[in-house]
């Protein structure tokens, strides 16, 4: 198959000294080189700027490895979009700065952009802790089960009950950043969040089955507490984040693209933003009336059943410990 695409990698660093030359590495023996590897630095105080420097030079990738250091630090929001701004490539990949990629994984997406032309194209991710070595937690076995299927185009009410455009393990058209940008801005969204609705949007969003990351979980990383069931189950804080995360994609989608969907969609849509706006005044106010429980009782396509047995769960315990 002739390569039809040109592919950019759009990555940011900051104090990332520990993990950064594992993921350069992992780039620079991909199958499918990339075309051009942007890495915006935001300002770090450790040694990752020179590591990256010596693992230029080291490789002789001058021509297609650069590195911007920011004189202010940008944010991680930012610093993503500068990087891609920066990015000539037709696909675009964001990489984090302590992940490992598969090898084979720009040459298997980018065979899913040349057969079936989506917008956007993201993969399954597997977790490893910080030495490098399998993370593995009901919570991540859920995220990776088992699919019959090998690919997929994501219908409307997947994207919206999975909300599945993590950036480590996205790619995406390069024509769709001035939309990307322009959402992330008037919706005070993060920098990947949107792709997956604006490709909905435009020529489709697919998901392979796949883990072509390796997400690595340590003590720096603030994700890493919300990698388990029972921090998902027994912290209030995190469950209202992901209610407000859920409850700002569902209200996105609803005043950007409601023209363009049926009357079903707006409906079941409008539901979800209710039960969401429901669900976060109950965990604000440590309150779970019995409406709490039948509104997560639910069959709307739209809304993640297995989110809504958590917050079940959530509101069970807290009601027995009064």
């Amino acid at each position: 198959m002739g390569t039809k695409f040109t592919i950019s990698i759009a990555m940011t660093t900051y104090n990332g000294s520990r993990y950064i030359e594992e993921q350069l590495d992992s780039i620079h023996h991909q199958t499918r080189k990339p075309d051009q590897v942007v890495i915006c630095d935001d300002g770090s105080k450790d040694d990752t700027v020179e590591k990256i420097h010596a693992f230029i030079e080291n490789n002789a990738l001058s021509k297609t490895w650069s590195v911007c250091i920011n004189p202010t630090n940008l944010g991680y929001v930012e610093n993503f979009l500068q990087s891609a701004r920066k990015c000539t490539g037709d696909l675009i990949f964001f990489s984090d700065q302590d992940d490992l990629w598969a090898l084979d994984k720009l040459e298997l997406m980018e065979q899913v952009f040349l057969r079936y032309n989506p917008s956007a194209v993201v993969s399954k991710y597997s977790m490893i802790d910080s030495e490098g070595k399998p993370h593995k937690t009901l919570y991540s076995l859920y995220k990776n089960a088992p699919s019959i299927k090998k690919l997929g185009r994501l219908s409307y009410t997947q994207y919206l009950r999975l909300l599945c455009s993590s950036g480590k393990a996205l790619g995406f058209k390069q024509i769709l950043l001035d939309e990307l940008e322009d959402m992330v801005h008037s919706h005070d969204l993060t920098y990947d969040t949107p792709i997956g609705a604006i490709a909905m949007f435009h020529e489709g969003f697919m998901l392979l089955h796949k883990p072509l990351v390796q997400f690595r979980v340590h003590t720096a990383n603030a994700s890493a507490p919300s990698t388990t069931v029972s921090h998902r189950t027994s912290n209030r804080e995190h469950l209202i984040t992901s209610v407000q995360h859920i409850l700002k994609m569902h209200t996105f989608v609803y005043e950007v693209y409601t023209n363009k969907l049926s009357n079903k969609e707006r409906r079941h849509l409008l539901k979800s933003i209710d039960q969401q706006q429901s669900n976060l005044l109950a965990l604000q106010q440590k309150s779970f009336p019995m409406s709490f429980f039948t509104k997560n009782i639910t069959l709307n396509p739209v809304v993640n059943k297995v989110f809504s047995l958590l917050l079940i769960w959530y509101g069970i315990k807290c009601r027995m410990q009064r």
